[in-house]
Parts: structure tokens; sequence; C-alpha cells
């Protein structure tokens, strides 16, 4: 259905799908190395805190994509202690 809407071929729709989920892999293995190394300087540093950040924001382009990312949202937040959330 997709294909057809955007008048693609199936294995196009597939292709960029496949790019889109290796993209956000690498950003993620990115953002975890970063992190990483983050807490090894605060543990050299004897607990200060390093509040540099390199978060990176991805519009969505579809419905399904806003609300995966807000899901997503939500369960970080979660697994941070934050309990209570609201989400418009």
């Amino acid at each position: 259905e997709i294909a057809a809407m955007e008048g693609k071929t199936v294995e196009q729709v597939e292709t960029e799908a496949r790019q889109k989920k290796a993209l956000e892999v690498q950003r993620k293995q990115e953002q975890d190395i970063l992190l990483a190394q983050r807490r090894q300087a605060q543990a050299k540093e004897g607990g200060r805190k390093i509040t540099t950040t390199t978060t990176t924001v991805e519009v969505p382009n579809t419905f399904d994509d806003m609300v995966r990312q807000a899901a997503r949202s939500v369960e970080r937040a979660f697994a941070d202690g934050k309990t209570r959330q609201t989400v418009r």
C-alpha cells in the first residue's frame, strides 16, 4: 500500500526502510560510545558532572514515525526514573 501511494516499487520502499533502520542503529551505537566515553571521563574526574550533549532530533515524516518516536521517548524517560509524564 505504501509503495503504491508513493509511486514506488515494493523493493524501493523496503530498501529505504532498511537504510533508515541501519542509520538509526548507527546513531544509537555512536550515542552509546559517546555515553561510555563521558562516563569514563566522569569517573576519572572524581564524579564531576559533564554537561555536554550531542542529542540529534529527527522530525518524523509519517504518523507512525511520530508515534514510534513518542513511545521511545516515554520508554527512555521511564528508564531514567521519570515515572510521571505528559505526552501531547
